[in-house]
Parts: structure tokens; C-alpha cells; sequence
């Protein structure tokens, strides 16, 4: 004890003074205000710290799968003890009783009554229910059976996660319960009354098309490798329309570029079959493309930057499953296998855009609203915009031998894409400014022959302008396809061609008088097209 306690040290174990003092380095608290949020970053770029490393956590390194075996351990660990508690009154609690104390076939029997439901529904159930039961605990009152007055005086935790809750312990787990005498009518309106006044829903922001160039900026200009990575993430979520949590285990990921007339142009696409319209068997046993084009709204393509950042590290996997498309790093410069947390993106995307006021801070949910929301306000179709939002159609024969739904969407979405690079579309303005460009008009339904414009030709010369410049926006036509250069003969300074009123009124008479142009109306046309010129009916100024 001596030699223990004393100061003699007979085994020379090293002291305090033997050890090299450590150089200073900041410590960053976790800030909890936008100020403190400010500050924080500022201090870490002094010291020349990626941006990544202030919102990425020192979680549990477990991929996606097995973040969802362990969610359902959990989840059915909470039934069976409200099935032990309910005195196994249920079909479940039934055979859950009479597995002999084998809690693995009790598990067993639940898992197998939540069937196709997310771990996280399961969970969410039965911790609201749990919420209840400890209420009456600490109220020294039995919680089974379930009464209404119980229900009722329970003013704190009342409400529609209450009400799911029984429900689901009613229809999965097959409780004994009369809904109509414990869900009544007095409960019922009190639970609408309070959903009625509570505060108002929140939504998360669309991005404005400046912060979008934020981004895509960051992808092609940043000085850190990992904050180009990580901000490509956040791209492909918002312009391929994805909940981040749907992004956590794809089966393939890849890149789908081909050289055009005027650029590259292509895709990013990745499939999974793990995500949170996958409700139903049918789904669960077919994929779900997520499609995002290479370019957005700036000049330079942002996914042929993030494909070069992606080849460096190595991200271009080729085997299957490719896992999820933006995984959290190490300290040590790598990647771990579980993927970025929707709170981490969030945090990420504040600190990217320089958010510093609270009332502009957004979160992760805005990857999806803000092609959506600018799809909405350039006036795409119902039908296309539901499936660049992976919303369920009607029809689903038609969505079982189309094969693939994203053709005419992905083209609209391109089309107002090119809009707002152009300056065509300003998403970000009023009602009243959304569309920049002139107001579409219909051109003259005349068409001369081919000689009388080579005649006029030789008179008039052509003049040389920009296709592009005097074009009228149509939002239903965004690549200006079919569009005629003229209608009718070009208008010039000099020798300008216009047609006369009876000419007019007589082709029109004429094209009133039937739906569909026949060969005999076109004769006779062509041949009053004639006469009026030999009559002096078209001149030329």
C-alpha cells in the first residue's frame, strides 16, 4: 500500500511532466441560437475548417439496414409489454401467451401482425400509447380496459396520436376494445377542437433560385473536397424531388450523359425500393426512380462537377446495392456506412446558404417542395407534377405497362429549367412576375406558297436576328417546337408585305366551313389567293 499510495514508483510508470503538451485548438460548442450559429462559423473559418465538420455527429456507424433491424427490435420490445400489461386480451396477446415464455416467438408474432408498416409507424404507435399507460400509472389507476372518462381527463397527452394509436392496437394487434364506446362522440369533436386550434403548420420554404446558385457554386468552386461532395447530395435531392430519408439505401446510382448540338445533357438516377410511399406489397416489390437533370439554373452543369468530385473519392460504386447516395465522413477523411441524418442536412443547407435569421431557416423537407413549388408556378400540369412528386396515380394499369412515367415530366422539368437559366421565369417574383417573357400570342393561320416567298425575297432581304431574342415565352411549349419563323411573310422597314381584309375574311370564311382542311377547300383558296394578287388585292408598301 505504501508503494500504491506513497510517492515511491517502483515501476516507473510515466508522470505528468513526461508527457508533450498538446497544441491549442478551439473548441466549438453546439450553438443554440442563429447568433451563436454565426459566430461558431465564423470562428471555424478562421481556422480553416470545412464547413461539413460542424453539423456531421459522432453517431453509431450502422448502415441503413441495420438501423432498421434495430428500430424494429425496439418497436416490437414496446408491444409486447402493453400486450403483458393488457393481460395478452388481444388475438396477438393471444399467441404471444401461449409461446411458454419464448419471448422470441412472442416477437415473432407481432412482427408478423405489422406485416408491410414502417418500423417507425410500429414504434410511433405503441410509445403513444405508453404515454398513456404511464399517466395512469402515476395516477394510481388501471389503464385496461380502456375508459372514455379516462380518455377524457387525460387533457395533456389527448389528441390524434392518441386516437391512431388505439386504432392501431384495435385493428393490427386485434385489441378487445369497443371503439364506439371508448372513441365517442364527445372525444371525437374534443380531439378535432383541439387540432382546430392549435398552432398553424409550418412548411418548410422553397429555395429561392439565388440560394440554388449557392449551392451549385459551392459544388464547383469550394476549396474542400468533402463540402463539394456533401453539397452535390444536397442537389441531387432537391432537383431529383426526394424526401432525404429516401436517399438512406439505393440499389443502383449512376450518371446517364450524352454529348449534344449544344452541350452535354443527361440525368442522375438512382433506385431504391425502400421509401415512404412504399406502403403496400405491390409497392414494396417495385422500385422508385429518383431522376435529377445535370443542369439546374446556373451556366455550368453542378452534376458533371459533383461526377468528377465523386470519381476522386472513389463514390462510383458499380455493385449493387450502391447503399446511400450521401454517407457521413470521418475525422479521418473517409466515409462511414450509416447515411446523413435529415437533421444533419438541415443544419448542413442553413450553414451552406449562410442563413443567420431564424425566420429564414429552413430544413431538409425543402428539397422536395422548391422544383415542385417553381413547377407549380410555371404551370405545368397536374398529371406531370404529381409525378415528378412520386404522388400515386389512378390509373395504375397505366403506370404497370408504361414502364416508365418520367419521360414527358423530366421534360417539362428541363424545359423550365432552361427558362429560368434564359431569364424567361423568375420563380422567386409575384403572382404577376412569375413569367418574364411577353405574353404568348397566335400567329395568322396563313401560309404562302413557296414561290411567292422566293419572289418576295429578291424585293426584301433577309434580315439577320437572334432566334431567341424577340421569341414570345409559351410555358407549354418551352423548346419552341413547331413554331413557323413567320406566319406569314416577314414584316421589313423597307417593302413590307400585308394582306388585305378581304383576303383574310375570305380564308377564313372559308376554313369556318369545315373542321379539317380538305384538298378542294385548298384549291379554291390558292386560286382567290391568286386573284387577289393579279387584282392588286396584296401590296407591297
Amino acid at each position: 500500500f505504501a508503494q500504491i499510495f506513497g510517492t515511491a514508483d517502483p515501476f516507473g510508470l510515466p508522470v505528468e511532466s513526461d508527457y508533450m503538451p498538446m497544441p491549442a485548438f478551439p473548441v466549438f460548442k453546439t450553438p443554440t441560437t442563429m447568433d451563436q450559429a454565426s459566430e461558431t462559423s465564423a470562428a471555424a473559418a478562421s481556422y480553416g475548417i470545412p464547413k461539413f465538420a460542424k453539423h456531421v455527429k459522432a453517431l453509431c456507424d450502422t448502415d441503413y439496414k441495420q438501423a432498421l433491424d434495430l428500430k424494429w427490435v425496439r418497436a416490437l420490445a414496446c408491444w409486447l409489454t402493453i400486450l403483458e400489461s393488457s393481460r395478452f386480451e388481444s388475438n396477438v396477446g393471444k399467441y404471444a401467451k401461449l409461446s411458454d415464455q419464448d419471448r422470441e416467438g412472442a416477437l415473432t408474432y407481432i412482427r408478423d401482425a405489422c406485416g408491410v408498416r414502417s418500423p417507425s409507424t410500429v414504434l410511433k404507435r405503441a410509445r403513444d400509447l405508453q404515454q398513456f399507460i404511464n399517466w395512469c400509472t402515476s395516477k394510481d389507476k388501471q389503464w385496461w380496459p380502456i375508459a372514455e372518462k379516462d380518455l377524457k381527463n387525460k387533457s395533456k397527452f389527448i389528441g390524434k396520436n392518441l386516437v391512431h394509436a388505439i386504432k392501431f392496437f384495435k385493428f393490427v394487434m386485434g385489441g378487445n376494445i369497443e371503439l364506439e364506446e371508448t372513441l365517442g362522440p364527445m372525444l371525437q369533436g374534443r380531439v378535432m377542437r383541439i387540432l382546430a386550434t392549435r398552432e398553424p403548420t409550418q412548411q418548410a420554404r422553397a429555395l429561392t433560385v439565388q440560394e440554388v446558385l449557392q449551392l451549385e457554386a459551392m459544388v464547383h468552386t469550394s476549396r474542400c473536397l468533402l463540402d463539394k461532395y456533401l453539397a452535390g447530395c444536397l442537389l441531387f435531392a432537391l432537383f431529383s424531388r426526394a424526401r432525404w430519408s429516401d436517399l438512406s439505401s439505393m440499389q443502383s446510382f449512376g450518371f446517364d450523359v450524352m454529348e449534344a448540338d449544344s452541350g452535354p445533357f443527361g440525368f442522375v438516377e438512382g433506385r431504391t425500393r425502400i421509401h415512404k410511399t412504399s406502403n403496400t406489397a405491390e409497392k414494396k416489390a417495385l422500385y422508385l426512380p429518383f431522376v435529377a437533370p445535370i443542369e439546374g439554373v446556373g451556366e455550368k452543369p453542378w452534376a458533371l462537377a459533383w461526377r468528377s468530385v465523386l470519381e476522386e473519392l472513389d463514390m462510383l460504386r458499380d455493385p449493387e446495392p450502391y447503399g446511400a447516395v450521401c454517407q457521413a465522413p470521418t475525422s479521418e477523411g473517409g466515409f462511414t456506412k450509416r447515411p446523413l441524418t435529415s437533421a444533419e442536412a438541415s443544419s448542413m443547407l442553413n450553414d451552406f446558404l449562410g442563413v443567420v435569421d431564424t425566420k429564414e431557416a429552413t430544413s431538409s423537407h425543402s428539397f422536395k417542395a422548391t422544383t415542385l413549388v417553381w413547377c407549380a408556378r410555371y404551370e405545368i400540369d397536374d398529371t406531370s407534377r404529381a409525378r415528378l412528386g412520386h404522388h400515386a396515380i389512378k390509373d395504375k394499369s397505366l403506370a404497370c405497362y408504361s414502364r416508365d412515367l418520367l419521360s414527358r415530366p423530366l421534360r417539362d422539368l428541363c424545359g423550365m429549367l432552361l427558362n429560368i437559366r434564359r431569364g424567361d421565369c423568375n420563380p422567386d417574383g409575384t403572382r404577376s412576375g412569375y413569367m418574364a417573357g411577353e405574353a404568348p400570342h397566335s400567329p395568322v393561320s396563313v401560309v404562302p406558297s413557296p414561290s411567292l416567298a422566293e419572289e418576295f425575297q429578291e424585293a426584301a432581304p433577309a434580315k439577320e436576328a437572334d432566334p431567341s431574342a424577340s421569341r414570345a415565352f409559351d410555358p407549354s411549349n418551352p423548346f419552341h417546337e413547331g413554331e413557323h419563323a413567320e406566319a406569314c411573310f416577314e414584316v421589313f422597314e423597307a417593302g413590307q408585305v400585308v394582306y388585305s381584309e378581304e383576303l383574310l375574311e375570305s380564308a377564313s370564311s372559308d376554313s369556318e366551313e369545315s373542321d379539317c382542311a380538305t384538298e378542294t377547300n385548298e384549291e379554291v383558296f390558292h386560286k382567290k389567293f391568286d386573284s387577289a394578287i393579279n387584282s392588286g388585292g396584296l401590296r407591297a408598301g
